[in-house]
């Protein structure tokens, strides 16, 4: 943040690397690593109006599948 400014600068990854894909599912919302499911890297809600929402940890990927694409 540009503090004389009160603006937030991003900048786009050159090339961005893809940690998680969830087919099928409309991430809506992201949270901090759940605290009672250990290792987990993030969170994420969705919320289909035809199949109700859900909640799912995210993993650190392994160095195999960090490669992948």
């Amino acid at each position: 943040m540009d503090p004389g400014k009160n603006r937030y600068q991003f900048e786009s990854e050159p090339e961005p690397l893809i940690y998680w894909r969830l087919d099928g599912l409309k991430v809506e919302a992201l949270a901090a690593p759940a605290a009672v499911v250990v290792k987990s890297g993030f969170s994420i809600g969705t919320d289909d109006e035809d199949f109700g929402g859900i909640w799912r940890p995210l993993f650190e990927l392994s160095s195999h599948q960090q490669g992948e694409k």
